[in-house]
């Protein structure tokens, strides 16, 4: 399978130019710019949904394709995909190859490609600085394509390396139509909080990207008093008992949120939160908390410490 391609990322297209399948609207030259290019569902090729690409064959099978699918589950913006959805986005991929050493992305340079690793490792490096690494089942490559961005980082090959790669026209025309309705729906459940109200609208955006829905059933614990915490979760619809020593303390409906504590102060959870009426949320990892929520909301959260008052 990977024979066919050359090393360093280029397919083989001079022995049999049907090889490189991209789509026909898929310019596999360097782009010169990335703003232009508009991420609203009608524009996008096949956006009504009728099945209007024709079906192709896939390269990936057996083991590999195993493999993709299960690193793509783990990924939220692939969580919710169908399985026309998912089917169409295998069967775009392609195989790519790069000896040791060689740089698959590199900072600051136009994305193109959304990677999953079949084989080898890579590292991340920003500015130089060791950000971390990734072996077989990583993916990789999807902030710049999902926001138009240079790629914020450079992944560089340890090992000689085969990768899947799908390009950018197709991960947007399956990824930015699902993603689109999922921003929108997030964006909604943002502006019912007053403390994200304010946000100026490329951080909203993102922010928006980040959420996770989760839902939960009446009676059930979301936070647990004395647990470490690792998510802030924003209540889209239903309520939900908060109680401090087995006593309750407050109900949160809509435009409510719980979690910021243990994340502000790096602190076990100061409550326990309890699914009052069937539940979703809008859920944000620690990771996100302070990189996305930025330094403005967090020091409003701080101020507004229920425990502080």
């Amino acid at each position: 399978m990977f024979n066919n391609y050359r090393l360093g990322g280029e397919p083989n297209t001079e022995e049999n130019p049907k090889e490189a399948d991209f789509p026909s609207h898929f310019n596999a030259n360097r782009r010169t710019s990335v703003s232009a290019e508009s991420v609203a569902p009608p524009s996008f090729p096949g956006a009504a949904g009728e099945g209007s690409k024709e079906k192709k064959p896939s390269l990936l099978t057996g083991a590999s394709e195993k493999l993709v699918r299960q690193a793509l589950a783990k990924m939220f913006m692939f969580a919710d995909l169908n399985d026309d959805g998912m089917d169409q986005m295998i069967r775009s991929f392609v195989p790519k190859e790069y000896p040791a050493g060689s740089y698959v992305i590199k900072e600051n340079e136009e994305g193109d490609f959304f990677y999953v690793i079949e084989s080898g490792n890579v590292e991340y490096t920003n500015g130089g600085k060791l950000l971390n690494t990734g072996g077989p089942g990583t993916c990789f490559g999807e902030l710049a394509l999902l926001h138009n961005a240079p790629r914020a980082a450079s992944v560089r090959a340890t090992t000689d390396l085969k990768v899947w790669a799908l390009d950018r026209i197709t991960f947007k025309e399956i990824v930015m139509l699902k993603l689109y309705a999922k921003r929108e729906h997030s964006r909604k459940v943002l502006s019912n909080v007053d403390i994200l109200q304010h946000l100026e609208p490329a951080a909203q955006l993102k922010l928006a990207d980040a959420l996770q829905p989760v839902s939960y059933n009446t009676g059930e614990v979301i936070v647990k008093e004395g647990d470490e915490g690792d998510n802030f979760y924003l209540i889209d619809e239903g309520e939900v008992d908060v109680s401090v020593n087995g006593k309750p303390v407050n109900t949160l409906g809509r435009g409510g949120y719980f979690g910021e504590l243990a994340l502000l102060y790096n602190a076990p959870r100061q409550a326990t939160v309890v699914a009052r009426t069937p539940l979703k949320l809008e859920r944000l990892d620690k990771p996100g908390f302070i990189r996305l929520l930025g330094q403005g909301v967090v020091e409003e959260l701080r101020r507004r410490d229920p425990t502080k008052r």
